[in-house]
């Protein structure tokens, strides 16, 4: 299991104690690809929506800033530390995936126009209504920053965002079920 960044500062120049670097958690964002009521748009539902989040996202920044230098940015399910990183390498890198809120913004504005979604005043609507996202956010770690950083982030794009704050049990409950 990983170690909390608060619990490593306080182990970090301790005397007569050791850390020692190892892969032991991933992070990810889950997105709800169903389709909304028919007078609603769900905007993960759109393949490039979903998309446009590996560009929204600064890996990097989560990274230096939230876990002090203390974790690796990922841009797929196969961790860089995996011996099978090889084989999806070359696919990643040729993905060109980066942090990009223009290119981002840019590929949600095409795909939510086609869908038949305008903004208004910066907002993001559908049917006249504004599209509302519902964001779980996990509370009990550096996950309740990482949350509000990409709330943030969806927020700047133009949609309007519902935090839902949980801690572990009630937002896996919540997600999964």
């Amino acid at each position: 299991y990983n170690m909390r960044i608060s619990r490593i500062l306080q182990l970090e120049n301790k005397p007569g104690v050791r850390l020692i670097q190892a892969p032991s958690l991933t992070l990810s964002l889950i997105l709800n690809p169903a389709p909304a009521p028919p007078e609603e748009l769900n905007p993960f539902s759109i393949r490039e929506v979903r998309w446009a989040m590996q560009y929204l996202v600064d890996r990097d920044f989560v990274s230096r800033e939230i876990y002090l230098g203390h974790a690796t940015p990922m841009v797929s399910h196969v961790s860089p530390y995996d011996y099978d990183y090889s084989v999806v390498f070359t696919t990643i890198r040729e993905a060109g995936i980066r942090y990009d809120p223009d290119l981002a913004g840019r590929i949600i504005t095409e795909a939510m126009t086609m869908a038949g979604a305008e903004k208004r005043d910066g907002v993001w609507t559908f049917k006249g209504q504004p599209i509302t996202v519902k964001f779980i956010i996990r509370t009990e770690d550096e996950r309740r920053e990482i949350g509000e950083l990409v709330a943030t982030r969806l927020s700047e794009i133009g949609f309007r965002v519902e935090r839902i704050y949980h801690p572990f049990a009630q937002a896996i409950s919540k997600v999964y079920t």
